[in-house]
């Protein structure tokens, strides 16, 4: 709290008018015959309340002081109602005449936040012309609140977002959607409103301050025992499956509260996240070293949708070549003879009209397929599916950059568009190799009806 300079004593003044005083300056007054610090009548000795001040005041920052309220029951040695039933109203602080000036400047805070009503120099009825008192009301302390016991008031909520942007507008959309679920608790006289207090590439974060310690905790309980589930569906909180390196990764989003003390140190926490199973699969029904894409020169693009004269859907694919991302892997300069896709399960073996690759213009290829059975799709029940095979491509990583292969799907078939013919709605492919024995498998990157993947 900041002061004036020059005090020469303090006091605690309660509810019930319990003042603490030393007997020192007791001692003082009497003698040069003015009133008595804290210049009203009230209890002032030690044994008859539980409030007391440290005599040690610190000075964290220049022209701030701080003083340490205690309460003690031990304290009270008689039946005094200052004993029973105490509260904290007012704080105040004997001050020199000469502090009492226009258009001071003091500021209050309790435990870090600012006190409801801040400090105001007076001149109580009492007192003498030559003495003031700087004084802190409307404090309205339990002896809980009072004591140096640690104060749990602010409440925050982090949001780890993989299902959507990450920006002010989603950081807004939890702030409004906490203060709508306190409110609905009851607890909406907030310190400080829940608004946005911190957001980065993956997580918005929330904060708000409660007036009393029991209503944090209340807010605090009812999001670690289903609250944060509730918050869950007003905000969209959900999780995302994507591809990575040929496989489904589930990429979880997570809601996080945690409780704090003014220093910042946590009281309480918890944390609620979704289950998430990507579906898996035993593609290509081989041994496929390296595996993966990445350790190959190859990559495979979707780009483009075309409708041929027959009325049917060509799609087309684009074959990159990267040898920097195999580095030293010995399939880094592999041929390329063969692209596998995994289509819809055994739903589409009469879908495919033909194809195309550009190197090899003027020739409509056939559709040639094979057809597997998968442990996996089904955590260990057999599941019939198709492979389709583009192959004798013929390729090399020195003329295969930019090829294009074209798939085209009958209009009415079972699978006429890419969405329904490959497994998912998301295009898995393999590379093969003929001279060194190379695969490798991944998802096609693009943007095709209603899938979108990006790198």
């Amino acid at each position: 709290m900041r002061s004036l300079r020059g005090v020469a004593l303090l006091a605690l003044l309660a509810g019930i008018s319990v003042a603490v005083a030393q007997d020192d300056d007791l001692k003082a007054g009497t003698a040069s015959g003015l009133p008595l610090f804290p210049y009203a009548s009230c209890t002032k000795q030690l044994p008859r309340n539980i409030f007391s001040v440290d005599a040690t005041v610190t000075n964290p920052s220049a022209n701030t002081y701080c003083f340490t309220i205690r309460a003690d029951r031990a304290q009270c040695t008689t039946g005094d109602v200052c004993c029973t039933n105490p509260t904290v109203n007012k704080f105040e602080l004997d001050a020199k005449p000469v502090c009492d000036v226009f258009a001071q400047k003091v500021s209050a805070t309790i435990n870090g936040r600012p006190t409801p009503v801040g400090p105001a120099m007076y001149k109580p009825p009492a007192a003498a012309d030559s003495q003031r008192t700087l004084r802190i009301t409307q404090l309205n302390l339990t002896a809980a609140q009072a004591a140096d016991a640690v104060i749990c008031i602010k409440l925050c909520v982090a949001w780890v977002r993989t299902n959507g942007p990450v920006n002010k507008a989603a950081c807004d959309l939890l702030a409004s959607s906490i203060s709508a679920a306190v409110t609905a608790q009851g607890e909406s006289d907030l310190a400080l409103p829940f608004t946005c207090s911190a957001m980065n590439s993956t997580t918005v974060t929330v904060c708000g301050d409660f007036k009393t310690e029991s209503a944090a905790r209340k807010i605090g309980s009812y999001m670690s025992s289903g609250g944060l589930g509730a918050l869950a569906v007003p905000i969209g909180f959900d999780n995302i499956i994507v591809p990575q390196d040929g496989v489904m990764v589930c990429k979880k989003s997570l809601l996080t509260y945690w409780l704090t003390d003014m220093s910042g140190q946590v009281c309480d926490s918890a944390s609620f996240a979704t289950d998430c199973r990507p579906p898996q699969d035993a593609f290509p029904y081989c041994t496929c070293e390296p595996g993966v894409a990445r350790r190959t020169p190859y990559t495979v693009s979707y780009t483009r949708k075309f409708v041929s004269s027959a009325g049917n859907n060509g799609y087309c694919f684009k074959i990159g070549v990267n040898q920097t991302q195999c580095g030293t892997s010995r399939c880094c300069g592999m041929d390329l003879q063969k692209i596998e896709w995994l289509t819809n399960k055994d739903n589409c073996f009469y879908a495919v009209d033909g194809w195309t690759v550009s190197t090899q213009p003027n020739i409509y290829k056939s559709a040639v397929w094979s057809r597997e059975t998968d442990m996996v799709m089904q955590r260990g029940v057999e599941t019939k599916v198709g492979v389709f095979k583009t192959n004798e491509l013929n390729l090399v990583p020195a003329n295969a950059a930019g090829v294009e292969v074209c798939i085209t799907l009958k209009a009415k078939s079972k699978c006429p568009t890419l969405d329904t013919f490959c497994y998912g709605g998301v295009c898995k492919f393999a590379v093969f190799s003929k001279a060194t024995n190379c695969c490798a498998k991944d998802y096609a990157p693009g943007v095709f009806g209603e899938y979108n993947r990006r790198r």
